[in-house]
C-alpha cells in the first residue's frame, strides 16, 4: 500500500485525502478548522474493491500519520476513523474529540 501515493485533492470546495487503486478510490474528506485543528468528516472505499476494509484502515493510518507530522489536532465525525483510533491507541493523543454529526447539529 505504501507505493500508492496519498494525494490531497479539492473537489467543489471540499478537501480530500485519496488513494487511487486501479479504477477504485478510497478517500477521507476533511476541513481545516484553524491553524492547528482538522475536522475529519467522512471516509469511503469502493465496496467492490478487494480487501476494502484493509484499504480503508491503511488509508486512515497514512492520513493520521501525515496529520501527526503537521502537529494538527483532530476532531473526527467519521465512525470508521473513530473505530480505527479506538483500536490503535497510538493515535488517541491526536484526537481531541470524536463525535457523530447528529450530535453536533
Amino acid at each position: 500500500m505504501e507505493t500508492i501515493p496519498l494525494v490531497q485533492n479539492t473537489v467543489n470546495g471540499k478537501f480530500f485525502y485519496e488513494l487511487q487503486i486501479n479504477n477504485h478510490k478510497a478517500f477521507i474528506e476533511y476541513h481545516i478548522f484553524s491553524d492547528d485543528l482538522l475536522l475529519l468528516i467522512s471516509s469511503g472505499v469502493t465496496q467492490n474493491l478487494p480487501n476494502h476494509h484493509q484499504v480503508r484502515d491503511a488509508l486512515i493510518e497514512r492520513v493520521l500519520d501525515r496529520i501527526r507530522r503537521t502537529n494538527f489536532k483532530v476532531i473526527s465525525y467519521c465512525p470508521s476513523i473513530n473505530k480505527f483510533v479506538n483500536k490503535n491507541k497510538q493515535y488517541r493523543n491526536m484526537i481531541i474529540s470524536n463525535q457523530l454529526l447528529s450530535e453536533v447539529s
